[in-house]
């Protein structure tokens, strides 16, 4: 079946180390650089957060996000 998602934000993620958001407190939430955890981004508004996931996360430039980066770093060394 298709995927589950919970926000039309969901609908529209490109990055594959996407977790989630959350409007309280203006949370992204990505993988996490240890195993089996998840890295929380909050952000000083709505704005800040829309604008990084439009920059990065829901585009094909998530390559270029700080975060996608590290993770990347963390799946070449094995």
């Amino acid at each position: 079946m298709g995927e589950t998602y919970k926000s039309f934000a969901d609908a529209e993620v490109i990055c594959p180390f996407y977790k989630g958001v959350e409007n309280v407190g203006f949370t992204l939430r990505c993988e996490g650089a240890i195993g089996n955890s998840i890295l929380t981004h909050k952000f000083l508004g709505e704005q800040a957060r829309d604008t990084h996931m439009s920059r990065y996360c829901k585009s094909f430039r998530y390559g270029k996000c700080p975060v996608s980066r590290m993770l990347e770093e963390k799946y070449a060394a094995g």
